[in-house]
């Protein structure tokens, strides 16, 4: 004699099942969560965004890092991220350094594919953590042999 599983099954694990299978929590309201992005934990006020700036210009890194991702994420404007980047390299921060390299390779011109190169061996260089020399070893193989740089970056 054969009974199904809905027959064994309680109702309350039978609704949870269905909730699973559904893809609902039972919390919180799903058209607003769906309607949150990403980038709106990055998000500034004018007036915020005005101070992040000065504090940037003057020398302050993490200002220059809330920036970017302000720029990438809550604001998009690659261009701006990018030019905070290129701040960020150019005060020593290896990571902005290995992604300013990547911006720099997207363009696929001969100039910007050797200058990613330079920023990667600039962070090679630069790294005191292993884990960010294999980063930069694997970015640099990754432009010689996959993308828009090959064709300039031959050996």
């Amino acid at each position: 004699m054969s009974t199904s599983i809905m027959a064994k099954m309680p109702l309350f694990g039978l609704m949870l099942a269905i909730m699973l299978l559904l893809g609902c929590s039972g919390q919180g309201n799903r058209a607003t969560e769906q309607s949150a992005t990403p980038g709106d934990q990055y998000l500034l006020s004018p007036a915020d965004l005005v101070v992040l700036q000065d504090k940037a210009d003057k020398g302050d890194l993490q200002a220059v890092k809330k920036l970017i991702l302000y720029y990438e994420l809550a604001a998009p404007d690659m261009g701006k991220a990018m030019h905070w980047q290129r701040v960020a390299a150019n005060r020593g921060d290896v990571g902005a350094m290995l992604n300013l390299s990547t911006y720099l390779a997207m363009h696929g011109r001969e100039e910007t594919c050797f200058e990613a190169v330079e920023w990667i061996d600039r962070a090679k260089s630069s790294a005191t953590d292993a884990k960010l020399v294999m980063r930069a070893d694997r970015k640099l193989s990754q432009l010689r042999h996959d993308g828009p740089c090959v064709k300039w970056l031959k050996n």
